[in-house]
């Protein structure tokens, strides 16, 4: 941490992120300006999310090898949406709008280890809530990072990417066999951990309830909780023994 940044503004930069209060309300429990309480806020933000460092896709493999029904699939991806306020302009409104989920929003995706949740891939800047999870991978270019060859895990918001092995849909409303059902009972239960890892990301309540501030703020701010997150991971990880599905070394 730079010489400009003390410990002390630290504190106030996690517990804005954590409680995410008002800057009136910060400034008071802090005992400070809310002036000088949004410019620390600001200067911390910029700081963390330029020198974080904790995400890295080649950790993807850096873990025990899967057998079995998921033999080399080692990652699942997910994508979360972030409210926020409501925009002022009707074009804005329209962009961030998410008619399936009713509010106005921000998209979030990231890739983790099947094993322990460990956060391998997450973009420094999201997308409106208008965009589905399959044009945000396409707007991201997520497929000119994967290997020829390699799979990960998704669920049926990315149905008709290739490098993603997704459940069994019915067709023409049309009962699954019972092979089908059973083969998405397990699915789910592998690729749940990804759930899991957002479930701590979203623990902090500036990601929990409608964001006040400009979206890059926000994007910065989901960037930063992400790698903190992978920092507890390393101490705590999401699974202590991957699920015995995976047949682990």
């Amino acid at each position: 941490m730079t010489s400009s940044l003390k410990p002390i503004q630290f504190l106030w930069f996690l517990h804005w992120l954590k409680r995410y209060p008002t800057e009136e309300e910060g400034a008071m429990v802090w005992h400070v300006t809310p002036k000088t309480y949004k410019k620390h806020l600001i200067q911390q933000l910029d700081f963390f999310y330029d020198v974080l460092n904790e995400i890295h896709w080649d950790k993807r493999f850096e873990q025990p090898r899967t057998h079995g029904l998921f033999e080399d699939i080692y990652w699942a991806i997910d994508g979360t949406l972030c409210s926020i306020n409501r925009p002022k302009t009707q074009s804005t409104q329209s962009m961030f709008y998410s008619g399936k989920n009713k509010t106005h929003c921000g998209n979030f995706q990231l890739v983790v280890r099947l094993t322990d949740g460990l956060i391998v891939w997450c973009p420094k800047t999201g997308l409106p809530g208008s965009i589905v999870d399959i044009t945000a991978l396409g707007l991201h270019d997520f497929i000119s990072i994967v290997e020829c060859g390699e799979v990960g895990l998704a669920d049926l918001g990315y149905l008709g990417m290739s490098c993603l092995l997704i459940p069994w849909k019915r067709v023409n409303q049309k009962p699954l066999s019972s092979t089908k059902v059973l083969f998405n009972k397990v699915h789910a239960s592998v690729r749940i951990i990804v759930e899991h890892t957002l479930g701590r990301i979203k623990h902090w309540d500036c990601l929990d309830v409608p964001w006040r501030h400009d979206f890059f703020r926000l994007c910065q701010a989901f960037y930063v909780i992400a790698s903190f997150t992978n920092i507890t991971i390393h101490q705590n990880p999401i699974h202590t023994h991957p699920t015995l599905i995976l047949q682990c070394e």
